[in-house]
């Protein structure tokens, strides 16, 4: 069988890897890990909730809203002069109280963990506070309607903050978890696809594209072979090119996964007492040393004292 040129071994080698790269498939993308993880609940069912929920907050956030830009801007009318100064403080007011309720109220719940959300309650109380005063202020009043009229619009706001809460949250962690996910699928795929030769298939995958390409150069049928015969000739040419490692170290890896728990020596003592025509060859000089190591897989060193010993010990001790 005639061996394969070096360009001709070149190709097989990035065929292989071609025919690897396709196994591993595009490079994975964002839009394919969306709803990775299953959501509890239907899509519409979400959007409503929020939509809702957002309604509720818009119309009892506009109502508290306004009766606290009016108390912040009329409570420092007589200390501050300037319009300008005056509609600032109103508009300050509002964000300190409603927007800082429903603030504490989720980014507790997301950067706080046990004992530690009990700091949320703080801001929470004063923006409540500070809501139910302004409303009191404004209201001022002087029946059970008036008192309902105060209390009800900071107590919806935090409602709806509390609310919010509890169906934002498990939403950002399923995406973030939809996220971390697709991470981990574009490291692995970016770690096979740039270590070609790491890929659990490629040792196959080469080995075949290599009988491939020799059943071709020599014009012959996988059937003209026996599989271990395939497995020889195909070994043969992955290891053309080191064919300068000729020192007992190269052979010795080569042959350590095969021989592992057995002395190199007991290998090559087996080889010749179980191949006579072999031990006959190097008795009648032949043989070179260094073709019956090759045979043997291993160094030419240990092959010279393999068939002293047998030489000495008698063929078939």
């Amino acid at each position: 069988m005639q061996s394969l040129t070096v360009a001709k071994r070149d190709q097989t080698r990035r065929d292989a890897e071609q025919s690897i790269k396709q196994q591993i498939g595009a490079k994975p993308t964002r839009d394919q890990f969306n709803n990775y993880v299953a959501s509890r609940f239907p899509r519409w069912f979400k959007v409503m909730i929020g939509c809702l929920l957002f309604t509720v907050a818009l119309a009892a956030g506009l109502n508290s809203g306004v009766r606290l830009y009016v108390a912040g801007f009329n409570q420092v009318r007589d200390i501050m002069p300037y319009f300008i100064g005056r509609v600032i403080i109103g508009g300050c007011t509002v964000l300190a109280a409603e927007l800082l309720v429903i603030l504490a109220t989720v980014a507790g719940q997301v950067y706080l963990h046990g004992k530690q959300k009990g700091i949320a309650a703080v801001p929470i109380i004063v923006g409540t506070s500070v809501a139910f005063v302004g409303n009191w202020s404004i209201i001022d009043p002087s029946s059970m309607w008036g008192w309902v009229e105060t209390a009800y619009p900071p107590i919806a706001v935090l409602s709806v903050a509390f609310f919010f809460e509890i169906s934002l949250v498990p939403e950002l962690e399923r995406r973030q978890a939809d996220n971390n996910a697709f991470e981990l699928a574009r490291s692995e795929w970016q770690t096979l696809f740039d270590n070609v030769e790491d890929h659990p298939d490629w040792p196959q995958t080469w080995a075949t594209v290599i009988r491939e390409e020799l059943v071709q150069h020599n014009g012959m049928s996988v059937d003209d072979l026996t599989p271990g015969e395939w497995r020889a000739a195909v070994e043969d040419e992955m290891n053309a090119e080191q064919w300068w490692h000729s020192s007992e170290f190269s052979v010795n890896a080569k042959n350590a996964p095969v021989n592992s728990g057995r002395a190199q020596i007991e290998i090559a003592v087996d080889f010749l007492r179980e191949n006579p025509t072999v031990f006959n060859g190097l008795l009648e000089q032949t043989l070179q040393q260094s073709d019956a190591a090759y045979q043997a897989r291993v160094s030419q060193s240990t092959m010279s004292r393999a068939f002293t010993k047998v030489r000495e010990n008698g063929h078939e001790s």
